[in-house]
């Protein structure tokens, strides 16, 4: 049966515990006031998936492609909390190593949020962070 964050079967050995974690200013970059939660999660579940669409804040924009649609992730608001679903364990891992990047990179020298919407572009990826 399919779980919120994946079945065990779709879970490989990669290091990657496939729980949400939170993304975005509050972990890599200066969050202030105004500044949402970002929480990535694997939603392997239909039924779970639309439990969670027909909750967000707005039924009209969480049904459409959030603005990281190439990488088939949907962008749910509950309060302050953005909700970053994919139902892809590749999309998944994306944001992980990507987050994780980041997380290194914002211990040295402050991360903006245009630096990080264009480290998680797919297009970027292998330009800026394959090494």
């Amino acid at each position: 049966m399919d779980s919120m964050c994946g079945d065990q079967d779709d879970i490989r050995d990669d290091g990657i515990d496939y729980e949400p974690f939170i993304t975005g200013s509050r972990r890599y970059g200066t969050p202030n006031e105004k500044s949402d939660i970002d929480m990535v999660i694997l939603c392997r579940s239909k039924d779970a998936y639309e439990l969670l669409v027909a909750q967000a804040d707005n039924k009209n924009d969480a049904i459409k492609w959030g603005r990281y649609d190439t990488m088939t992730t949907k962008a749910l608001r509950f309060g302050k909390l953005n909700l970053l679903v994919t139902k892809h364990p590749a999309t998944y891992r994306h944001w992980y190593e990507i987050t994780e990047k980041l997380v290194m990179v914002a211990s040295v020298v402050a991360v903006t949020k245009d630096q990080a919407i264009k480290a998680f572009d797919w297009k970027n990826w292998e330009e800026q962070y394959a090494n």
